[in-house]
């Protein structure tokens, strides 16, 4: 009998020896999942810094497609604040993102405030979309101009852009709207 307690006593001792084992083994790699979390945040805001504009950028004027497939030119520089709202038809969140925007504009001033929604889908699928989701200020398509959306970092949707009059860029909020983001554009507007 005295050999089974004894295996019994030695199979308890290592099973506690390999419990503490584990438990270092855990502790480290929590630290090291830590570490990488940290290294994951910073470049998630380097490649959103480098993905959208930010305050201070300057936007010069573009030339876009009407919803008839005519071209002209938005001029940042024109009078007044400019509120761009950036989304395509076949992006989630920019759906998400249509009635935030439409309870905005309803609550902002309008004066001298420009709106402008800006997609890059092209000119139908845009008409298609307007009378499905009842858009309330005027789109123009960005398909015709490729570089833009990249030269101008419109490509993270949807983005809401507010610039002032010299077509410099104020802020720019990018996702679906948040109701603290829609009170720092009426204090911005």
């Amino acid at each position: 009998m005295a050999p089974t307690i004894n295996r019994s006593r030695l199979l308890i001792i290592l099973l506690c020896v390999v419990i503490v084992i584990m438990m270092v083994q855990n502790y480290f790699l929590v630290r090291k999942n830590d570490e990488l979390v940290k290294r994951v945040e910073r470049l998630i805001d380097e490649t959103n810094r480098q993905a959208i504009m930010q305050g201070g950028d300057s936007v010069r004027p573009f030339a876009v497609m009407k919803l008839d497939s005519t071209f002209v030119v938005i001029d940042p520089t024109m009078k007044g604040k400019k509120l761009f709202l950036v989304f395509t038809t076949w992006c989630h969140a920019c759906l998400q993102n249509m009635p935030e925007w439409t309870k905005l504009l309803k609550e902002i001033p309008r004066g001298d405030l420009n709106i402008v929604g800006l997609s890059s889908d092209l000119p139908y699928k845009i008409k298609e979309y307007r009378s499905k989701v009842n858009l309330s200020f005027p789109v123009y398509s960005t398909a015709n101009d490729s570089t833009m959306m990249k030269k101008y970092k419109l490509l993270l949707v949807p983005q809401t852009i507010l610039m002032d009059s010299s077509g410099l860029v104020i802020k720019v909020w990018p996702g679906v709207l948040s109701n603290e983001a829609k009170e720092e554009i009426k204090r911005a507007i």
